[in-house]
């Protein structure tokens, strides 16, 4: 797999922690409302947006610092043969700068998620993200507000 990625230099991918989660969570916010979601939406979707210590403690959670600064987050929930991706969040002031890309491709050359299915459920905004990838449809999950619909997308990990 071959792509094209524009960097921001001097990153380090470091295993996220759990005084990590106040921070987390606002960035998986601002994420969010960069796709200018409705308010009222954001409020429903509120409490899945919240990183709590626990999520980060019993998954595996990376972060992606420069100069000290955390710029976005992956949290997978590692499951057998089944690797779901629960969250993969970057802050709205360095998406499209290709640390989406290096965050899931830290996480793809993991000696553990080698052979691996991951699985996530995906914001339509990220579909295309997640395409480049190689992960494909195959189902849909009813969301809020009622009548939205997310797709479900899996790829196996070579």
């Amino acid at each position: 797999m071959s792509l094209s990625i524009n960097v921001i230099p001097d990153f380090s991918i470091v295993k996220a922690t759990i005084e990590d989660a106040g921070l987390l969570t606002a960035i998986a916010f601002l994420s969010k409302k960069h796709w200018n979601y409705p308010d009222e939406w954001m409020e429903l979707w509120r409490e899945g947006l919240i990183i709590s210590p626990k999520i980060i403690e019993e998954n595996d959670s990376y972060k992606i610092t420069s100069n000290n600064n955390t710029l976005g987050f992956i949290v997978i929930s590692d499951q057998d043969k089944l690797a779901e991706i629960l969250h993969s969040w970057i802050k709205p002031t360095s998406i499209g700068q290709g640390l989406g890309s290096l965050l899931i491709s830290h996480v793809f050359k993991l000696e553990k998620f080698k052979g691996k299915v991951f699985e996530v459920t995906a914001d339509p905004n990220a579909v295309p993200f997640y395409k480049k990838f190689g992960f494909l449809e195959f189902d849909k999950q009813p969301s809020t507000p009622t009548g939205r619909v997310l797709p479900i997308m899996r790829m196996t990990n070579g």
